[in-house]
């Protein structure tokens, strides 16, 4: 029986709350139901980028909060998935109380904030440099806009790429499209740029509403200069999805600051649990390979001051989880969606394809 499939009866075991760490224990459970994610913990693929004796270097001169971050999640990963008690996550824990003061003590934090520490500790840790070679003859308008894609996606990830970018990463495009009546819709700029989560404001009551008004063309409040013809014109800007990846994380805007005062926004927000559909808003190859299954929610429930997080995960077997902090119990996620659609913060969505 390889490793693998050993831990197929783990995995569904709580993380004991050290204070008000929900916010850690949530996104700790959702990560750790990255199924690639979690295989490349338990087989040691970690250890690869560690070898050479420079990078240690560098990690322990530079990198030395991340690099007790990382530790702390991998060692933690490989708990969860060979044990069947509850655990404490106090080295997770502590990682995050030295990383910044704000995490000192046991305060409640944003578990958006953890989600970030995480995936940049991992990424600045356990990144290498690969070669990436683009080939080929373009045919089509498709395929000068994906080499343009793939020029920029070797020059940004060439020499710092991780078992994050693997996963994780897709790519934006942004463009710039004019909206004169005699030029409408021509295409006046184009750029590309690496993305590893959405956030997403809310605007309706349906995740293809808010996805509706992300993607949106959005007038610019004044006019687009064109530099090489030296006009102005009216222009709107738009996002587009170019590269999708593996595992897309979308986490909702509930939380608004208005520099007094941090206030949550409980709207209904009903989402897609087997064919999320993103091919309205993709431009290039992954257009007609667009739609994913979701794998971990993220839920709070209460405000800033009071409230609390739990997660829901699809297990590899494929059943559904609810891990409330110490808590793990089998949930039946159909038939409670209505109840989960003013809590639902953070939706992490594996790709089908």
């Amino acid at each position: 029986m390889s490793e693998l499939q050993k831990i197929d009866e783990f995995g569904k075991v709580g993380l004991q709350n050290r204070g008000n760490t929900c916010f850690l224990n949530t996104t700790i459970q959702c990560l750790s139901h990255v199924i690639p994610l979690t295989n490349y913990m338990i087989l040691n693929k970690f250890l690869s980028p560690l070898k050479n004796e420079k990078r240690k270097k560098e990690i322990h001169e530079k990198l030395g909060r991340e690099f007790d971050v990382t530790k702390s999640f991998v060692q933690l990963v490989r708990i969860l998935w060979s044990h069947k008690e509850p655990i404490e996550p106090k080295t997770m824990h502590q990682a995050f109380q030295k990383f910044h003061d704000r995490f000192e003590g046991y305060h409640q934090q944003d578990a958006e904030e953890a989600l970030i520490i995480i995936m940049d500790s991992l990424h600045e840790v356990l990144n290498t440099s690969i070669e990436v070679s683009i080939s080929g003859t373009s045919e089509s308008d498709v395929d000068d806009l994906m080499i343009e894609s793939f020029k920029q996606w070797k020059m940004t990830n060439e020499k710092k790429f991780s078992i994050i970018t693997e996963i994780f990463t897709g790519q934006f495009m942004n463009q710039v499209i004019c909206k004169e009546v005699e030029e409408k819709n021509k295409i006046l700029s184009r750029t590309y740029e690496n993305f590893d989560r959405i956030n997403l404001p809310i605007s309706g009551n349906t995740l293809y509403d808010c996805l509706q008004q992300y993607f949106h063309v959005e007038l610019l409040e004044t006019k687009y200069h064109i530099e090489s013809e030296d006009r102005h014109v009216k222009a709107g800007r738009q996002i587009k999805l170019m590269m999708l990846p593996k595992y897309l994380i979308i986490v909702l805007k509930r939380f608004q600051n208005d520099g007094t005062r941090i206030t949550k926004k409980n709207t209904l927000v009903s989402f897609p649990i087997d064919d999320l559909d993103l091919s309205n808003y993709t431009m290039g190859y992954d257009k007609y390979e667009s739609s994913y299954r979701l794998r971990s929610i993220g839920c709070h429930i209460g405000n800033m001051s009071g409230g609390h997080y739990y997660a829901i995960c699809r297990h590899r077997s494929g059943e559904w989880f609810v891990y409330n902090d110490r808590e793990c119990k089998s949930y039946d996620i159909r038939s409670e969606i209505p109840v989960l659609q003013n809590r639902v913060y953070m939706l992490i969505y594996e790709k089908k394809n």
